[in-house]
């Protein structure tokens, strides 16, 4: 399955379109107007929230980027180690998530302990980030809500 993750040139709060290669919207991503840790909302069709993505608060030295379900669970912690700002993990119960090349490069691959599990583009547009992601089906909404997350996190770095 292929999907194209574009943030909105004009949002309020920093939300994003999710389609699939027919332009199809797949999920809905809102960010908040006001928020310290630059929350997104990632939730299906139908409006119910699949996972809520934000920044920590404060990041001194190790930038961090949490992904909750529905119910306000940590299911991942996406994070890059201190001094090394060209790989970026994610931690999750299922294992753990590298980026293989450079998040802003033109491809990457994101490996689960090891083995590649999506494949990530990132699309040439001169004013809002886009990518393309290949992955499984059923892996499709962690993996978006992953890419978001690490939008989120390498955003709040640069900053």
């Amino acid at each position: 399955m292929k999907v194209f993750i574009k943030n909105k040139l004009i949002s309020w709060g920093g939300g994003s379109d999710v389609t699939d290669i027919s332009g199809n919207p797949v999920y809905k991503v809102k960010g908040r107007v006001f928020s310290i840790g630059r929350r997104k909302i990632m939730c299906d069709l139908e409006g119910n929230t699949l996972f809520v993505i934000r920044n920590r608060w404060f990041n001194p030295i190790r930038h961090k980027t949490y992904i909750k379900d529905a119910e306000g669970n940590r299911v991942a912690t996406v994070y890059s180690k201190a001094f090394d700002l060209t790989r970026l993990y994610a931690d999750t119960e299922k294992g753990q998530y590298t980026v293989q090349g450079k998040f802003f490069g033109r491809s990457s691959t994101i490996l689960r302990d090891g083995v590649p599990v999506a494949i990530l583009e990132r699309q040439i547009t001169v004013v809002a980030d886009a990518f393309s992601l290949e992955a499984s089906p059923e892996d499709m909404p962690f993996m978006t809500a992953l890419v978001i997350a690490l939008d989120n996190l390498c955003d709040n770095r640069s900053k």
